[in-house]
């Protein structure tokens, strides 16, 4: 429960927005200049108090301006939903199409759901009561059970939760595709755990509110409650003792994890990088000193970095045999133009990797001699194997007048002194395209 809240700016409100809950009822929205549609009932003062979700549903969700745009809805079923003109009244449910209702309520997901696991929290104006709430391994059937299996795993779990897409499955229901990652924090490792999926809403289409929220992880086949399948994919996260550094790294969005490896849309990075010429440790250790001399001040600026995480090694066909190339990620803010030049005659480069979709797929235990190492070789066949069995497109390059597959990167994310068990390996294999199970 929170005292005056401003709905615009998301905090405790200031003099200066007379747009807050806790104003009289008659108090206009200082944004549209509307008075609130509840002013006859609510009837609220300055000192009310009231829960956000509610202040959410009072005074935020009729306003158009707090709005996004509307979007229209895509229709997988050849239905086709209109969203209403931005700006314009909204018309009572009973004088609604039903396409134009589920693309009110598609509107109203995709400014609601961002909320899920914030301070904010979604508003409950638009479920039912008697909601049903089902995933793999949990159940309950009131708003009541929904709202407390939300901030169960808000308080035991930190999700970030993502939404990608809403789009309309059938005449009375809209599905939703998003990305969830988490951390246990009542284990000492803090295990991150991540699930991708849809969720399946259904609409009574008499009171426009939603009577059922269904869930279906891309980890599991098994999709029903309980599945024996989703509990030991979730314990099998949570006894994964990978460590990852507390170090800047490349920035990326999971869109969806399976059950052997997962799709990544990756942003731009800038990497310091260098050729390993000759194969085994001793190539290994020079491209890695060469870059480790670069970041801790041998550059024409004499100028340190701070160390990321992690090492990427390129490997493959598009790569020759005797040239594997080591990259050291660059963070800080820095560019092509102000990342300091490499001393000349070190055999360093720095480049900007583009944005790119990348298959992953993570291991543990000692990788000995970069990109030619066994395990690491193994694993990469293990992801390419699994690749073309999702139906997946593997990026092409041009090679010496050939077609080849673009290089596998192997990334390394620990220093040598951590123990195998907890060492983070990852795979990477970039992708020509990707599309969503549904869209395939």
């Amino acid at each position: 429960f929170f005292f005056i809240w401003c709905v615009h700016e998301g905090r405790p409100a200031g003099q200066e927005c007379t747009a807050m809950i806790g104003f009289s009822a008659l108090t206009p929205c200082h944004l549209c200049q509307k008075p609130r549609p509840d002013a006859g009932t609510a009837n609220l003062s300055a000192r009310s108090v009231l829960s956000v979700p509610h202040a959410r549903s009072l005074a935020g969700v009729w306003c158009p301006k707090l709005r996004s745009a509307p979007q229209q809805v895509r229709p997988r079923t050849g239905l086709l939903v209109q969203g209403s003109a931005s700006g314009s009244n909204t018309p009572s449910l009973e004088s609604q199409s039903q396409p134009g209702m589920l693309a009110e309520l598609a509107d109203f997901l995709r400014g609601d759901l961002p909320h899920l696991f914030d301070d904010i929290g979604i508003d409950t104006s638009k479920y039912a009561d008697s909601v049903e709430f089902v995933d793999p391994i949990t159940k309950y059937e009131s708003i009541g059970g929904y709202l407390f299996n939300i901030q169960m795993l808000r308080r035991l779990f930190r999700p970030i939760f993502q939404l990608h897409d809403v789009y309309q499955t059938a005449e009375n229901e809209l599905t939703t595709r998003w990305t969830m990652t988490m951390k246990f924090i009542l284990l000492p490792w803090q295990p991150e755990i991540t699930f991708t999926g849809v969720s399946i809403m259904t609409v009574d289409m008499a009171t426009g509110k939603f009577i059922r929220h269904v869930d279906r992880w891309d980890s599991v086949d098994d999709n029903s409650y309980f599945s024996v399948e989703a509990l030991q994919d979730l314990v099998k996260q949570l006894f994964q003792i990978y460590a990852t550094p507390d170090l800047e790294t490349p920035k990326y969005t999971v869109l969806q994890r399976n059950a052997e490896f997962e799709v990544r849309q990756y942003e731009p990075f800038l990497v310091a990088e260098t050729n390993m010429p000759g194969k085994g440790q001793l190539a290994e250790g020079s491209g890695f000193n060469k870059l480790a001399q670069y970041i801790f001040g041998g550059n024409e600026e004499s100028r340190s970095m701070e160390m990321t995480t992690p090492v990427f090694t390129r490997m493959g066909e598009d790569v020759a045999d005797d040239q594997e190339v080591m990259q050291f990620v660059l963070g800080g803010g820095l560019s092509l133009s102000t990342a300091p030049r490499p001393a000349a005659g070190s055999g360093v480069r720095t480049r900007e990797v583009p944005a790119a979709l990348y298959a992953v797929r993570r291991f543990s235990g000692v990788v000995a001699s970069g990109g030619r190492d066994e395990e690491a070789l193994r694993q990469m066949m293990l992801l390419k194997s699994e690749v073309k069995k999702a139906g997946l497109q593997v990026q092409m390059k041009e090679r010496n007048g050939q077609t080849v597959e673009a290089s596998v990167v192997l990334a390394r994310y620990n220093e040598p002194s951590a123990p195998p068990p907890t060492r983070r390996n990852e795979v990477l294999l970039p992708l020509e395209s990707f599309k969503f199970r549904e869209e395939m």
